[in-house]
């Protein structure tokens, strides 16, 4: 629940008060690719944020690049991201954000979108459409989840997405296609 459901209950002024104590909600991110095996060849990944759709966001951070050249977690920090809490702009709206990567040398990319949203001071973060076994954690770590929800200071997002899953459900599908034949 957001905000306009607030305003729409106790009027405006009501809702002046809970966007100023909101203030800023938002997080550190981290954008992590997650390799069950260390690569052959080391690849550098890179970042893009934003996509159409996304909307009501304030701070959005920062697009960027890595290398990955062994097994395990490797993230690159993206900076703040945070929700634009203004009721006049953005009260009756969701706030969506995206982060994206490609590869070079390596033919890995992968997507998430992600729903941002507060009520008091609980704040959620929520995948939306993704690529398969894309990962919202709370830290450096794979987690099972889509979701993270917090009060008072985030300790981090990590968006972790592991590029082998894919290459693996592409190829497990090729291969049942085949065996069809």
């Amino acid at each position: 629940m957001k905000i306009d459901t607030v305003c729409t209950l106790f009027g405006l002024s009501a809702c002046a008060m809970a966007v100023s104590t909101n203030n800023n909600f938002g997080s550190n991110v981290y954008a992590c690719i997650s390799m069950d095996t260390e690569p052959t060849d080391p690849f550098i990944v890179d970042w893009k944020i934003g996509a159409t759709g996304d909307q009501c966001m304030k701070d959005k951070g920062k697009a960027g690049e890595m290398k990955v050249s062994e097994q395990g977690i490797t993230c690159r920090d993206l900076g703040w991201v945070s929700i634009n809490d203004d009721f006049f702009s953005c009260g009756w709206y969701e706030s969506w954000w995206t982060l994206a990567y490609t590869t070079r040398k390596a033919s890995y990319s992968g997507t998430a979108q992600s729903r941002w949203k507060y009520w008091g001071s609980l704040k959620t973060v929520m995948l939306g459409k993704r690529s398969p076994g894309t990962q919202l954690c709370g830290s450096k770590a794979l987690c099972p989840t889509d979701k993270i929800e917090w009060s008072g200071t985030s300790k981090g997002l990590y968006f972790i997405f592991e590029p082998l899953k894919i290459a693996s459900q592409v190829s497990n599908h090729n291969e049942t296609a085949d065996s069809e034949l």
